[in-house]
């Protein structure tokens, strides 16, 4: 059972986290940053890439509530699997694939952002 020193850094350290709020600076550097891959939904990075300032606002207001509120959607969470066919090996034998996870581009670049935030 965790202390309450414990609970208190994890109060401490939260709270630090919601002080440093995501700017609009910090989903461009993101957004730049994320490669053309494919996305589990259908909002590709090129979307987000040519998207406008008012896009970007949104966004930001977006993930500030998301960490405000300490929540991180279930949709996000979800990963749609793609099984690809390993070179040189028969593809009617199932052991031939290999699976591929493919993320919501938006769960994404949240954690992209949050990874910058906390190291």
């Amino acid at each position: 059972m965790p202390t309450s020193n414990e609970d208190d850094s994890t109060i401490n350290a939260q709270s630090k986290l919601i002080q440093k709020k995501i700017q609009v600076k910090d989903i461009i550097k993101a957004i730049k940053a994320t490669p053309n891959k494919a996305p589990g939904d259908k909002i590709f990075p090129q979307h987000l890439k040519h998207g406008t300032q008012k896009l970007h606002k949104l966004l930001e207001l977006l993930y500030n509530s998301s960490v405000e509120i300490g929540y991180f959607p279930d949709s996000w969470k979800i990963s749609k699997i793609t099984m690809i066919l390993k070179p040189d090996k028969i593809s009617s034998n199932p052991g031939s694939y290999r699976p591929i996870s493919l993320l919501p581009t938006l769960g994404k670049l949240l954690e992209r952002i949050m990874i910058e935030k906390i190291t």
